[in-house]
């Protein structure tokens, strides 16, 4: 009774450090990957290793997200739905001088 004790208060105390160093993906990961780890005998550095793992995709997509979200890039408009005659209209009449055979068509 007392291993299993000690094992919950090493588990919460595990949970406490995740915590702290704000690795909230690993936290929610760790009951899974310790209950996949005691069915397959798997050492602690796998174990590490696969916490890590969770966490450091999280973080990446979350940078992607945010590099997208600040980049400003158009979320709807692509190159099949660009009107490209339009915009060289708009050039011909803005730039009257140019000629037509420099413009795309």
């Amino acid at each position: 009774m007392s291993t299993t004790t000690g094992q919950a208060a090493t588990y919460q105390r595990l949970r406490q450090h995740l915590d702290f160093l704000k690795l909230p993906a690993a936290a929610e990961a760790l009951p899974a990957i310790l209950d996949a780890a005691r069915a397959q005998d798997a050492s602690t550095v796998t174990v590490l290793e696969q916490l890590l793992a969770v966490e450091v995709e999280t973080t990446q997509a979350r940078r992607l997200a945010s590099r997208l979200r600040f980049a400003c890039l158009p979320t709807q408009s692509n190159l099949d739905t660009f009107r490209l005659h339009r915009t060289a209209r708009r050039r011909r009449e803005t730039h009257p001088r140019v000629g037509i055979a420099a413009l795309p068509r």
